[in-house]
C-alpha cells in the first residue's frame, strides 16, 4: 500500500495531480480470468482515421473526446461521460496554482488501495472505449495495480479464490525491495528510504507489456500519445530525447549521406554522427547576447546546404525551440526539405507543450517535420530522463527502421515508473481539461514576463515560447548573471535554469504556481535594488567566459572518424592549431563549443580554461580541470 503512494508521489512530482481512483461499481458478466495478462485480454484498438486528429492545428476538444465532453465534479473531480471513468477517473487539481505537495487525500488513498474483482472485470470490458475516447493512463494503471503484489489464487469458485503475497523469483534481486541487510539499523535505513521505489521496480511481466514488443498497455499508452500529438506512431524514451535524436539520424544517414544540422546542435547530435558515420554539413551558429544565446537558423542556409550537397544529404535536423525558447520557422524547412526530398527531423527537446493550446506556437509535426523528438519531463510532467519520439504521417523515414534504431540505444531493462510517468504526463494535458492546464501555465508565464519588465524594471529576451523567461543584464555593469544567480539563490530559495554571462533563464513547467510567479518577481526586484545600492559592490562577480563564434567549417575529418583516430593528450596550452579528439560542450545547455575532428583555437582554449576555473562542468572532457586535452596524432 506504501508502494503505490510512492509511485504517485513519484509520478507526478512537479505536475498537476494524476489520481487514478478505484469506486464499486455493480457486477458484470465478463468471464475474463483475472490472472491473464490485459495485453491478452483487451486486443489493443486500432485507431481509424476519424480518431487520429488533424495535423495542421490541435483542437483538443474534437480531437480526444470525440462527441464528449469531459465534466468534473468540484466535490470528486469525477468525469461523467464515460462510465469506465466513473471508476477508472483522471482527476485533476481545479487550479493550477495549488501546491503539487497536496498528492492524495486519505480517501482517494484508500479508494486507490481498493481491489475490487468487479471494477477490474468491468475495466477489461470497456477499456477499448476509454482508449476510443482518449481517457485513461493504461501503463500507470497497470504498473499501480502489479505493484500491490497480490495474485488472486485460483480455485473451483469464486469463494475458494484468496489473496495472497507475491513471492518474485524474477529479477531484479531486490526482489521487490526486500533486502535482507542482517543489520536493524541499516535496513531501517533503507527500508525507509528506498523500498517504496524498489517495490515499483519490476522486469517485463505481462500485465506491463514489453516496451521492446509492445502489445499491450505500453502499445496503448503509445498510441493515446501519437494521438494528441497528431503523429502516426509515438514511441517511448526512457533514454531522453538523447536517444530519440540519435535514432533519428541513425535512421536516415550513414556513411554516404550526410546530416545537414545546425553547428550548435545537442551533443545527441554528435552522438547520432559517431554512431552513424555520416558527414556533418554544418549551418551557420547565429549566437546573440555576447554568445549567451542561441537564435537559430534560417530556411535560406538549408537551402543553400542541400543545394551543394544535392543527392549526399540523409536529412536535415533543426533545433526548435532553442533552449531559451526561440522556435524556427519549421514550416519554411519543411517546404524546403520537400523540394529536395529529404526528410526533416526536429530535436523539439524543449518543446512538448507547444501546440496544446492557442496562445503556443505549433508544434513540430503541425508543421510538416517528418520526426520530433521531444522531451516530457522537461515542462512537462514526467520524470526526469523521459521522452518521445513522434513519427509524421506519410513520413519520409521508415517506421522499423526509427523503431530498430530506438531500441538499439535503449537499456533492455527499461525502468517502468519512467515509462508510467510518459503515460501519465500525456494524461495531464490531454482533452479540454489538459487544454486548460496549459493555458492557464502559458497565461501565468506571460504575465510573469509582463510583471518582471513593467514592475521590476528587468529586460528580457524575446522568445516565441512564454515558458522561457531570459532575464538581461546587458545594463548591468556590476552583475553578471552568476551573481544575480548567487542573490536569487542563497537570498531567497529561486533557482535559475542557466546562469550566464549576461542572462539568466527561468524554465516554466506545468507545476509552476503564482506563489513561484510571485517569489520570482519579488526577489528580481530586490536584487535590481541592490545591484543599484552602493553595498552592491560586495556581491561583484567575474563575469562567466563569453562563447567564442562557433566554426562550421575548421574541420578535417568526420567526428566518427576522429571518434576511432589515434590520439595523445597534451597541455591545453599546447593544444593550438592541433585536431581535437574529444567534444567539449560546457554545460548546460550541452552545446559543444569544440567537436570531434575540429582545429582548436586560442579563443576556443581560453574559454574553455575559463570555465572550468568558475566550476563549469566541461561535458565530454576527459580531464574536467582542462589542464590537458586530447588531439589526434
Amino acid at each position: 500500500h506504501l508502494a503505490l503512494k510512492y509511485l504517485i508521489l513519484l509520478a507526478f512530482f512537479s505536475m498537476p495531480v494524476v489520481v487514478r481512483v478505484r469506486v464499486n461499481v455493480s457486477s458484470c458478466s465478463c468471464s475474463c480470468s483475472r490472472n491473464k495478462s490485459m495485453s491478452r485480454q483487451n486486443p489493443t484498438p486500432t485507431l481509424t482515421n476519424k480518431n487520429k486528429m488533424n495535423t495542421s492545428r490541435i483542437t483538443h476538444g474534437s480531437m480526444t473526446c470525440g462527441g464528449g465532453v469531459r465534466s468534473f465534479s468540484s466535490s470528486s473531480s469525477f468525469c461523467k461521460q464515460s462510465p469506465t471513468l466513473s471508476r477508472w477517473c483522471t482527476c485533476f487539481p481545479s487550479s493550477l496554482s495549488s501546491s503539487s505537495s497536496s498528492c492524495l487525500s486519505s480517501s482517494s488513498s484508500s479508494a486507490l488501495r481498493a481491489h475490487s474483482e468487479e471494477a477490474w472485470d468491468t475495466f477489461d470490458r470497456d477499456a477499448d472505449a476509454d482508449l476510443k475516447l482518449g481517457f485513461g493512463t493504461p501503463l500507470l494503471t497497470a504498473l499501480t495495480e502489479r505493484a500491490s503484489s497480490l495474485h488472486f489464487h485460483s480455485g473451483s469458485s469464486d469463494d475458494e479464490k484468496a489473496d495472497m503475497d507475491e513471492v518474485p523469483f524474477y529479477t531484479p534481486g531486490h526482489k521487490r525491495g526486500n533486502l535482507n541487510l542482517h543489520d536493524d539499523e541499516r535496513q531501517t535505513h533503507v527500508n525507509a528510504s528506498l523500498h517504496p521505489l524498489l517495490a515499483l521496480d519490476v522486469p517485463e511481466l505481462e500485465e506491463v507489456d514489453n516496451l521492446f514488443a509492445p502489445t499491450g498497455v505500453i502499445k496503448q499508452a503509445q498510441q493515446l500519445t501519437a494521438r494528441l500529438y497528431g503523429a502516426a506512431t509515438t514511441m517511448f524514451s526512457v533514454n531522453g530525447s538523447t536517444a530519440g535524436v540519435a535514432a533519428a539520424i541513425l535512421a536516415t544517414c550513414d556513411e554516404k549521406r550526410a546530416l545537414v544540422l545546425p553547428r550548435d546542435a545537442h551533443q545527441s547530435a554528435l552522438n547520432g554522427l559517431v554512431l552513424s558515420g555520416a558527414k556533418p554539413v554544418y549551418l551557420p551558429a547565429h549566437l546573440v547576447h555576447g554568445g549567451d544565446v542561441s537564435n537559430g537558423t534560417n530556411a535560406e542556409d538549408v537551402e543553400q546546404a542541400l543545394a551543394t550537397n544535392q543527392g549526399d544529404v540523409g536529412a536535415v535536423l533543426v533545433v526548435s525551440p532553442t533552449y531559451h525558447g526561440m522556435c524556427a520557422d519549421v514550416k519554411a524547412f519543411a517546404q524546403v526539405c520537400q523540394r529536395h526530398g529529404v526528410p526533416l527531423l526536429v530535436d523539439e527537446a524543449h518543446g512538448a507543450h507547444l501546440g496544446l493550446c492557442d496562445l503556443l506556437p505549433a508544434s513540430a509535426l503541425q508543421c510538416g517535420a517528418d520526426v520530433a523528438v521531444q522531451s516530457t519531463h522537461k515542462a512537462l510532467g514526467a520524470l526526469s530522463q523521459c521522452a518521445v519520439v513522434h513519427l509524421a504521417h506519410d513520413a519520409r523515414v521508415s517506421e522499423d527502421t526509427l523503431r530498430q534504431a530506438l531500441l538499439m540505444l535503449t537499456s533492455t531493462s527499461p525502468n517502468y515508473a519512467l515509462l508510467a510517468s510518459i503515460d501519465s504526463a500525456r494524461a495531464a494535458v490531454d482533452g479540454d481539461h489538459g487544454k486548460r492546464v496549459i493555458t492557464r501555465a502559458t497565461e501565468l508565464a506571460i504575465d510573469t514576463r509582463r510583471r518582471i519588465i513593467d514592475d521590476v524594471a528587468w529586460r528580457c529576451l524575446p522568445s516565441d515560447d512564454p515558458w522561457k523567461i531570459t532575464v538581461l543584464l546587458e545594463d548591468a555593469d556590476s552583475w553578471c548573471g552568476d551573481t544575480l544567480d548567487d542573490f536569487l539563490c542563497d537570498d531567497h530559495g529561486v533557482v535559475c535554469e542557466l546562469a550566464r554571462n549576461k542572462s539568466v533563464l527561468f524554465a516554466w513547467g506545468i507545476g509552476s504556481t503564482q506563489e513561484h510567479a510571485n517569489r520570482l518577481v519579488d526577489a528580481l526586484g530586490l536584487a535590481r535594488e541592490a545591484m543599484l545600492s552602493s553595498s552592491s559592490a560586495s556581491r561583484q562577480a567575474t563575469a562567466t567566459a563569453a562563447m567564442p563564434p562557433l566554426s562550421s567549417a575548421n574541420f578535417s575529418m568526420t567526428p566518427r572518424a576522429a571518434f576511432f583516430a589515434r590520439k595523445e593528450r597534451i597541455p591545453l596550452e599546447q593544444a593550438v592549431g592541433r585536431v581535437s579528439a574529444e567534444s567539449l560542450a560546457p554545460y548546460p545547455p550541452g552545446i559543444p563549443l569544440v567537436l570531434p575532428g575540429e582545429t582548436l583555437t586560442a579563443d576556443m582554449l581560453d574559454a574553455l580554461k575559463a570555465f572550468a576555473r568558475q566550476g563549469g562542468a566541461i561535458s565530454g572532457a576527459s580531464d574536467p580541470s582542462m589542464c590537458t586535452v586530447r588531439v589526434l596524432l
